[in-house]
């Protein structure tokens, strides 16, 4: 929608009823918006307005400021916001986020729908969305996705949550670039926020650590999960697996674009059904689970700590010894190697651990091979 366009609906935009706008894959470059703007400014219907939704336009920055500008002279009454989509950049974003901060503190807004999807926030628009969110005790949606939060990010967003989680039905964390690092935080919002319907994570690197962790958070009231393209393997779709009695009342569990084996579909698809969306782009070749141990560089064994501990709390035989892997022979003869927490401990010599840790490696592989292997992930 042009200038002309925007012209032509000068009057239905000056009703001093109006108090929805919602102006969604309209195409509005930055000009548009500011027309827009100047319309409901000179008109002074902004202070009536409860809903606002500007989604898919081509506004880019300037746009932003056009609708922070809105913003700025709206009243408490407004309840329902969305902005996303709009090719915003950093500063575009942060004027947004800064915008609303300002409305809320000033006018005491109870948002109960937030939509600021596909924003550049990053970190620094991740303090501003903070300082927003403590106050909204009201919340009920939150869509977050690809704002480029990364952990740091998400770490802010859920400290704040976790003073308005009461209401909160549905949460989308999904494209943000988060790892595991980010688990806990996440976990702090889920394991609170009873009344959670929906929760959207998919599009990040979580690995099977980061999904155990929110499989074992997941509330009664969840009716759709997707965890989709998250380098997930075994260990975390065994957690889901067990996730499933607490998740009675579950209708929609999608977890596409992971890289489960293909024993780890049949036992999702057992316990879940007709709930679990269609595998089309799964990746069973490939052991995430493994790859994340030992990295797909054979030369060397980087591990982190967080790395160690994952082979010495999730892996476990069938007689729960730790650190072992053992044949399907489970003789007396010599068919269990070990590796020990002193071979693996940070403070041992670093050429021991990274002989040690190539050792299990190769025994890992050579295991595989066997069939059936009696090495089952400790969930």
């Amino acid at each position: 929608m042009g200038s002309k366009g925007i012209a032509s609906c000068k009057s239905i935009l000056s009703l001093p009823t109006l108090e929805s706008l919602q102006l969604c894959n309209n195409g509005l470059s930055e000009t548009s918006m500011e027309e827009v703007s100047d319309i409901l400014l000179n008109s002074g219907v902004c202070e009536n307005m409860k809903r606002l939704h500007f989604f898919n336009n081509m506004s880019g920055d300037g746009g932003c400021t056009a609708f922070a500008r809105i913003i700025q002279k709206c009243s408490c009454k407004l309840i329902d916001i969305r902005f996303s989509g709009t090719r915003a950049q950093r500063e575009g974003s942060l004027n947004v986020a800064l915008a609303l901060g300002e409305l809320i503190c000033k006018e005491g807004c109870s948002i109960e729908h937030l939509d600021l999807a596909d924003n550049s926030f990053g970190v620094k628009g991740a303090q501003a969305l903070a300082s927003l969110l403590i106050l909204c005790k009201d919340l009920k949606y939150l869509d977050l996705h690809d704002c480029l939060l990364e952990d740091e990010g998400i770490r802010l967003i859920s400290d704040s949550l976790l003073n308005c989680y009461e209401c909160l039905q549905h949460l989308d964390f999904s494209g943000n670039d988060l790892t595991k690092s980010a688990t806990d935080d996440i976990v702090s919002v889920l394991q609170k926020a009873t009344n959670l319907g929906v929760f959207r994570a998919e599009e990040n690197d979580l690995t099977s650590i980061g999904v155990r962790g929110i499989a074992k958070a997941l509330n009664a009231s969840l009716l759709e999960l997707h965890l989709g393209s998250n380098a997930c393997g075994t260990v975390g779709a065994e957690a889901i697996v067990q996730a499933r009695k607490v998740l009675t009342n579950l209708c929609i569990l999608s977890l596409d674009e992971n890289m489960f084996a293909t024993d780890d579909v049949v036992a999702l698809q057992e316990a879940y059904g007709e709930i679990l969306v269609e595998f089309e782009d799964n990746i069973s070749d490939d052991d995430a689970d493994f790859n994340l141990m030992f990295g797909s560089d054979d030369s060397s064994c980087h591990l982190s700590s967080g790395e160690l501990s994952f082979i010495q709390e999730e892996f476990t035989t069938t007689d729960g010894n730790i650190g072992q892997v053992i044949s399907s022979d489970h003789d007396s003869q010599s068919n269990t190697s070990t590796l020990s927490s002193a071979n693996i401990s940070e403070e041992g010599a670093a050429e021991e651990t990274s002989n040690a840790l190539m050792t299990l490696e190769k025994e890992w592989t050579d295991l595989k091979e066997q069939s059936p292997l009696k090495m089952k992930p400790k969930i």
